[in-house]
């Protein structure tokens, strides 16, 4: 998963089923950003529109 300016946010792999989820390992900025998911299978990569989102409120403790 990429923000808006090319940076990543977070990676992972597909299960079998073909589901997957992702959590930054960085606090993601507080307003509105971009997110776009970038997908690759046998060398061939395809990009998911950007989908805009918020970050409200401050950051809760990691454990």
């Amino acid at each position: 998963m990429r923000d808006a300016l090319e940076n990543e946010v977070c990676a992972t792999t597909t299960t079998a089923e073909g589901t997957w989820s992702c959590a930054p390992a960085a606090d993601l900025p507080a307003g509105v950003g971009l997110l776009q998911a970038t997908a690759t299978l046998n060398g061939v990569s395809a990009m998911s529109e950007q989908i805009t989102i918020t970050v409200a409120g401050r950051a809760l403790p990691r454990a």
